[in-house]
């Protein structure tokens, strides 16, 4: 059996894992999908495993005709991935460089056409994501690792669009796991044991920083500056309008947006990959005296090269005329636990709160959906939600423990064991989960 991979090479353990696992499940033949900046780093690991590189041209002589293109709102979700890969004076340049991403991909599966498709985690590069569209339109069978709906839950999935507890095939098999338990409890309680560890990462940025001056391992790259003068000034900007959240009352939908670009919002947000419709349908639904507040995700202001937003969307925002933008000094808990209901894209933000019995909105495709507390609020075009029903609303779905166990007992999930400190970089750079999930995924997906 032939597979053709993409991701997994987080780190050179994590690789050696998962191409193991993958023979352990019945692949005779692996090739990699590799982006060409990963060459140096990864190829000659993956060259001794005795794994095939594809980075480029694969030959000439080719099929490059009867590339279908996938749905529309795939297409949709492209061009923001092919804007995010590079800088374009305009739409036909980026176009151009959509159209050679398309051929180089239908080229390399027919050239290896192989017989599963393998992802990492959710694609979200121009090019892994045309590989999980295109492998879907011919029929080959696709296994994609969906990290969530908690860090500790890794699950093998067929179809990314599908509702994770639904595609995962989970069942009320048996109570909760005492790992998932004592992160729900960790949840109930203080923000500083449950903040996510990337959220902890910008703390420790100023002793990194000052480690590799030491080491003389610190090199400046001029984008990197340019943008950190940048964000400092967007960050500026945003807190002198903002409005501290002990200071916000009334009866309050906070919306908590995210870091762009990102997964969570291309491909798992689809249209509301543009966050100002999610703001701007909440602000057309909300009840008299309701007031939207806005939350800007801290990151945005300290991580990346790559800065998308700007002054000009808290302009909007802002001019919708019932929003306030919330302060990011206080922590979400803050704002989460004075809120009638919290709302996102996709983001972990919507599980927290629901765990808090503060109801949550989503309008993407988040790992979380079906969990009481959660509703789907962008269904239709235009916001799904009657908020003089949202109370009963929020009581739809399986109870926070009940929702979990279904994971911890699914036959395609694997579940981590619990720490203070748990993190999915680590599982995912250990390579731990992918030893015991992908066989079993592989042979389950393939069968028939």
């Amino acid at each position: 059996m032939r597979a053709l991979c993409f991701g997994f090479h987080y780190t050179p353990l994590a690789l050696d894992e998962a191409v193991a696992a993958m023979r352990g499940g019945g692949i005779d033949s692996v090739s990699w999908l590799l982006h060409p900046n990963r060459l140096d780093e990864y190829g000659p690991q993956m060259r001794r495993l005795g794994v095939d590189v594809y980075t480029g041209t694969v030959a000439d002589g080719l099929p490059r005709a009867g590339t279908p293109p996938p749905t529309p709102a795939a297409e949709h979700d492209l061009q923001f991935l092919v804007d995010r890969e590079g800088d374009y004076r305009h739409a036909w340049e980026r176009s151009l460089a959509l159209e050679v991403i398309r051929r180089h991909v239908h080229d390399v599966l027919e050239h290896v056409r192989p017989d599963v498709v393998l992802f990492g985690e959710v694609p979200h590069a121009a090019c892994s994501y045309l590989l999980y569209r295109l492998a879907r339109l011919r029929g080959i069978p696709v296994v994609t690792l969906r990290w969530g709906p908690t860090p500790l839950h890794v699950n093998a999935v067929g179809d990314i669009d599908q509702r994770l507890v639904d595609a995962v095939g989970g069942g009320p098999s048996g109570p909760i796991s005492e790992a998932s338990d004592r992160y729900v409890a960790t949840l109930r309680g203080d923000y500083e044991q449950a903040r996510p560890a990337y959220s902890r990462d910008s703390s420790s940025l100023e002793a990194k920083v000052r480690s590799r001056l030491k080491q003389g391992r610190l090199s400046v790259d001029p984008r990197l500056v340019a943008a950190t003068v940048e964000r400092a000034r967007l960050r500026k900007d945003y807190e002198q309008r903002s409005v501290p959240v002990d200071q916000l009352t009334g009866d309050l939908i906070s919306v908590f947006l995210h870091i762009q670009p990102e997964r969570t919002t291309c491909p798992e947000g689809g249209r509301y990959v543009q966050q100002f419709l999610e703001i701007a349908e909440l602000s057309e639904a909300a009840p008299p005296g309701w007031k939207v507040v806005v939350r800007e995700h801290p990151s945005t202001f300290v991580r990346g090269s790559r800065l998308v937003q700007t002054s000009s969307f808290y302009d909007e925002v802002l001019a919708l005329g019932n929003t306030v933008l919330a302060s990011t000094e206080s922590s979400s808990f803050a704002l989460v636990d004075r809120s009638r209901c919290v709302a996102t894209v996709s983001g972990t933000i919507a599980f927290e709160a629901a765990v808090r019995g503060t109801p949550a909105l989503v309008f993407g495709n988040a790992v979380y959906r079906g969990c009481r507390g959660v509703v789907d609020a962008g269904a239709h075009r235009g916001c799904a939600v009657d908020f003089s029903t949202l109370d009963s609303s929020a009581t739809q779905g399986d109870p926070v423990e009940e929702f979990l166990a279904r994971f911890d007992h699914a036959p395609m999930t694997w579940v981590a064991e619990w720490t203070p400190s748990i993190d999915v970089r680590q599982l995912r750079n250990t390579g731990a989960p992918f030893a015991e999930l992908l066989p079993r995924a592989i042979e389950h997906y393939t069968a028939g």
